[in-house]
């Protein structure tokens, strides 16, 4: 089953759908364009089984981990997690099932989740390795992180310092931009899709941790990663 973007893969007996044919490095066009999901014609991707209604659902891109899952007042629901919705900010790792059909997403656009760091390394593997120049980029992503939730409520704007150099290098400064130009979420949900793309990227450049809401200074005062022993600060 063609969509206007890709193939729509049914799993016979499994009830569960995929959607692919998007290459990595050429996502979904017009990040913030809704597209409809339905069993009807003029649908963006569409499922032709009985279960689905005409214009089913909505999904609107506002990230590149996060999507906006409106319900079209279906027949028979859309649920994320279990639970029946009419609206819904969903990330990759949320379940989603349309009527009794399970939906997946995780191949709609490119998926860049933190990899999982081995459980034990190798003892020459284990020594401090020199992280600084990836560690440094960090500093952007957490300076951005507080600034973009200051002017998603409103109560100021992006600091534009360092924002276009940054974009060519830094992922999270081009999605925390996506994020507040978005009319279609409200400042909960920017602050929401924020925070899913934070934790995202602000990692140990070597395990893949999540730093938490620490302080980038914070962090370069500790001078390595207290799980792997990667090396962030350069001793002098």
């Amino acid at each position: 089953m063609f969509t206007k973007y890709g193939k729509c893969r049914i799993e016979r007996g499994k009830k569960k759908v995929e959607f692919w044919g998007v290459k990595n490095d050429n996502p979904l066009p017009n990040v913030n364009k809704q597209y409809k999901i339905g069993r009807n014609e003029d649908n963006d991707i569409k499922i032709k089984r009985p279960e689905i209604s005409g214009h089913h659902c909505t999904i609107t891109i506002i990230s590149q981990h996060v999507i906006v899952l409106e319900d079209n007042q279906s027949t028979n629901g859309t649920f994320v997690n279990g639970v029946r919705i009419k609206r819904s900010l969903i990330t990759l790792q949320d379940e989603v099932m349309l009527a009794k059909l399970k939906v997946k997403f995780d191949k709609i656009f490119e998926k860049q989740g933190p990899k999982q760091a081995p459980a034990k390394l190798a003892e020459n593997q284990a020594q401090s390795i020199n992280y600084s120049v990836e560690f440094e980029q960090l500093k952007t992503v957490y300076e951005t992180y507080r600034s973009a939730k200051v002017a998603a409520m409103g109560s100021g704007s992006l600091k534009q310092k360092g924002i276009q150099a940054a974009l060519s290098f830094i992922p999270f400064v081009g999605s925390a931009l996506g994020i507040l130009a978005s009319s279609t979420v409200n400042p909960q949900e920017k602050l929401f899709a924020l925070s899913e793309e934070f934790k995202i990227n602000y990692v140990c450049p070597k395990c893949k941790r999540f730093l938490g809401d620490l302080p980038w200074q914070n962090l370069a005062n500790q001078k390595k990663c207290v799980a792997c022993k990667a090396e962030w600060v350069k001793e002098v």
